[in-house]
């Protein structure tokens, strides 16, 4: 459902404490952290409140109040403190498809998948709610099966996510349902959630009499994802090994000096401190160096030469490098 920037209307004078507090603990991992949105520099930022902070406050009902009201915007943490969440999330962002072919599968599977946060060119979210926290990593191999089973969008967003450094769920985040979105170009709209009015009480009520999905039928699923995932990350390991063992082979090799300033032209290089920079022929056959500089040549012995690449991160030798530019 959609909704402008009217507040959401409210039947009482105070919102219910007994339809609050089971929105909050359906959504609630951790009270401890939590997030909110804010305009800074004219762009939309996520501020955490965590322990330590001067103005730290745990989620109580009174920000899950002003959080309805659109005094504040609130963003909860997909998982508790032991890495495990009672929801996952799908989120479709503009332009993004694949929602529809999601809930079809979850219904046949016997789930209850709930939409919010529609609006026109946005399919929004979809949650699902178990009646026990599920390891976040288990969340993620379900949600990685049913991509590949479905062929769905890369670009459709999944929480509980996993960081940049491998970590399941940490500090993944969704912006709680029911409050106005500050973000450029969304118009303080709302997320409602699709069969209910847009009234406070029937939007609460609504959710509140959901019902909450038993855990095993993901579980099963996720053994698929994680067995698929264990195979690629055994198979990653095979092939690093392989190539760290080609790599020292290729270290005693015998190979003749060659000079690169005779094999490279000097209108495709630059002289910097000593050392001609170029781009690294056995680094462009693997479809990298896109800045053309990886490639140091000693600018007084042209069989002097290093690729930055490798000297990084263990990259090409210089048999690749001398092999590349025959």
């Amino acid at each position: 459902m959609f909704q402008g920037k009217t507040p959401l209307e409210n039947k009482g004078e105070k919102y219910r404490l007994d339809i609050l507090l089971p929105f909050l603990d359906r959504f609630i991992n951790r009270f401890d952290t939590w997030s909110h949105q804010a305009i800074i520099k004219n762009k939309l930022q996520y501020l955490r409140v965590k322990p330590g902070d001067d103005n730290h406050e745990v989620m109580s009902l009174e920000l899950i109040q002003a959080h309805i009201a659109g005094d504040t915007t609130l963003s909860v943490y997909a998982t508790d403190e032991f890495y495990c969440s009672k929801w996952c999330c799908w989120d479709a962002d503009e332009g993004v498809t694949g929602l529809d072919e999601v809930e079809d599968v979850l219904r046949k599977m016997g789930l209850n998948p709930i939409r919010e946060g529609a609006r026109p060119g946005r399919d929004g979210h979809m949650w699902l709610f178990f009646r026990e926290p599920i390891p976040a990593q288990e969340l993620i191999d379900f949600n990685s099966e049913l991509r590949d089973v479905l062929q769905l969008d890369s670009r459709l967003e999944f929480y509980p996510a996993a960081d940049k450094n491998g970590y399941c769920g940490r500090f993944s985040q969704m912006r709680l349902p029911l409050g106005t979105h500050r973000k450029s170009g969304a118009e303080m709209c709302r997320g409602l959630f699709a069969g209910a009015e847009s009234d406070t009480d029937s939007q609460l009520e609504f959710i509140n009499s959901q019902p909450f999905d038993a855990v095993m039928p993901v579980k099963r699923i996720a053994r698929l994802g994680a067995a698929k995932r264990k195979k690629l990350e055994v198979e990653r390991i095979a092939e690093e090994t392989r190539r760290q063992a080609e790599r020292q082979r290729q270290r005693y090799e015998p190979f003749e000096k060659v000079d690169l300033l005779k094999v490279i032209p000097p209108n495709e290089r630059k002289l910097r401190k000593g050392w001609w920079i170029t781009r690294c022929p056995a680094c462009a056959e693997s479809g990298h160096d896109s800045s053309g500089d990886n490639l140091h040549i000693n600018a007084d012995d042209g069989t002097f030469f290093k690729c930055w690449e490798g000297h990084v991160s263990g990259g090409h030798t210089t048999l690749e490098i001398i092999r590349a530019c025959a």
